[in-house]
């Protein structure tokens, strides 16, 4: 990869992450909702109260905002075996525990989603919410493929998985329509 292409890599990521939680949020009405953050993540290295990598840009966004920070990684390999081969869990776990750190601070649900090329997008989320969501679920709960690193209070699940749920499962007594 050429120098710097890495940063322009992880910049489209987040401007895809944006438009597919966007067309998530509003039922496939708006692609807009969310959108990455000027900063990308560079919020609290100036003080600011945003944590992550996507900024509100409409009344769903900005509910969704009110719940998640979400922080979006594209490498060229995530290796799960990560977390049982190296002592810290390697770099996707790090990025984890910063998130959940910073997500906690701001009273707010942490979101991972990341990218390995070649491989399908997942979705790192706290375990109870998890659990809570599937509680919701009928019979597809037992359909969905996910692993649960208990340690870490950590649950990946196939980010398209996630995006067939309800958006409501996500964000309790919110409507989906921009009417």
């Amino acid at each position: 990869m050429k120098k710097g292409a890495g940063k322009s890599k992880g910049s489209s990521f987040e401007r895809w992450v944006a438009k597919q939680l966007s067309l998530w949020l509003t039922d496939g009405k708006d692609a807009t909702q969310l959108i990455r953050s000027v900063l990308s993540g560079g919020w609290s290295a100036r003080g600011a109260n945003q944590v992550g990598d996507l900024a509100a840009n409409g009344p769903m966004g900005e509910a969704f905002r009110k719940v998640f920070a979400v922080e979006c990684k594209h490498h060229r390999e995530i290796d799960l075996w990560d977390a049982w081969t190296i002592q810290d869990g390697g770099k996707w776990l790090r990025w984890w525990g910063k998130l959940l750190d910073e997500a906690v601070i701001a009273g707010l649900e942490p979101m991972l989603i990341m990218r390995a090329n070649r491989k399908p997008d997942m979705v790192g989320l706290r375990h109870q919410l998890v659990r809570r969501i599937w509680s919701l679920m009928e019979s597809d709960a037992d359909t969905i493929p996910f692993v649960t690193f208990h340690q870490y209070n950590l649950t990946l699940v196939p980010l398209t998985s996630m995006l067939k749920g309800k958006i409501e499962w996500f964000l309790p007594g919110v409507k989906t329509s921009l009417s």
